[in-house]
């Protein structure tokens, strides 16, 4: 049996385009993780990609006050089997949900994701 992925696609966004579902099977050809992150005029209302001076990814934070950047994590987000138990030892945000961008920041944090 080969190795499972796990695509989420978030309830509140809508994806569209020319070449779209191309787009998506290519994005689900991933080693641990591989989200989404797309410029938006409003980032305090996404979880938000924060850079470093190469351009590399070091932090990903939900709703901030102060967004790092302009980039969202608006989905679709595909992972490896691991997820689930990552999944599994979220504790509640802040704002007492659970978020997906506490899969994202676990998944950063073992330096296993990979952003476009």
């Amino acid at each position: 049996m080969g190795e499972r992925f796990v695509a989420l696609i978030l309830g509140d966004n809508i994806f569209h385009g020319t070449g779209l579902g191309t787009q998506l099977r290519n994005h689900t050809c991933v080693q641990a993780a591989r989200v989404l992150a797309y410029p938006v005029s409003d980032p305090r209302a996404y979880g938000v990609v924060g850079f470093d001076d190469e351009g590399k990814v070091r932090s990903i934070e939900e709703k901030p006050a102060q967004p790092k950047s302009r980039y969202a994590v608006p989905g679709p987000h595909s992972y490896d089997n691991r997820v689930a138990k990552i999944a599994k030892e979220l504790k509640p945000s802040v704002r007492g949900e659970l978020e997906i961008t506490g899969v994202n920041s676990a998944h950063l944090d073992h330096r296993a994701a990979s952003f476009r």
